[in-house]
């Protein structure tokens, strides 16, 4: 193998490692996002039941008063 093509070689693995090292910081950016919005909807589903058993209660005060 002549100099040439070691470097060339090296400079493949190089890119190559910088790609894999890219693609895995982009899925685990992707996985977060996911997280963080499952855990809004659910909040807001928390909430919105929430929101609805107070309504509920708020009704039947009323009517049994």
């Amino acid at each position: 193998m002549s100099p040439n093509q070691q470097v060339l070689l090296l400079l493949l693995l190089l890119l190559l490692t910088i790609i894999i090292i890219i693609v895995i910081i982009i899925i685990i950016v992707i996985v977060i996002i996911i997280i963080i919005i499952v855990i809004i909807i659910i909040i807001v589903i928390i909430i919105i039941i929430i929101i609805f058993l107070l309504l509920l209660v708020l009704l039947l005060l009323f009517l049994l008063s």
